[in-house]
């Protein structure tokens, strides 16, 4: 959320699962690749401050998506599809946000 804050950026939706995390994002601003930079730079340095020092390799891997969706009906595909995740730690919803649960779901047990 602090990515989104500092750079104009609009999260529709995310999952934090074990080993990674999904999202749909969108900046007036910034590029797919730009878009994904700016989450992994800034979640880099709270992950840091928080734990210290990575190994070796780094908070992230190389790569990921960083694809532009091509229509309002492939945004709400890919929307959908986070929001289903099974076994995530956290779901975050941008249409469910209120001002005191921020769209933020506790984790499905079991694929509920």
């Amino acid at each position: 959320i602090e990515a989104a804050l500092t750079a104009r950026l609009r999260i529709h939706a995310f999952a934090i699962m074990r080993g990674h995390c999904h999202r749909v994002a969108g900046s007036p601003d910034l590029e797919g690749s730009g878009v994904l930079q700016r989450f992994k730079g800034v979640s880099s340095r709270r992950l840091s401050q928080a734990f210290g020092s990575p190994n070796a390799r780094g908070w992230w891997t190389q790569g990921g998506s960083h694809r532009l969706l091509p229509s309002p009906k492939a945004v709400a595909d890919a929307i959908r599809y986070v929001l289903q995740q099974e076994n995530a730690l956290l779901i975050f919803d941008a249409d469910a946000a209120t001002p005191e649960s921020r769209g933020l779901q506790p984790a499905r047990q079991g694929g509920q």
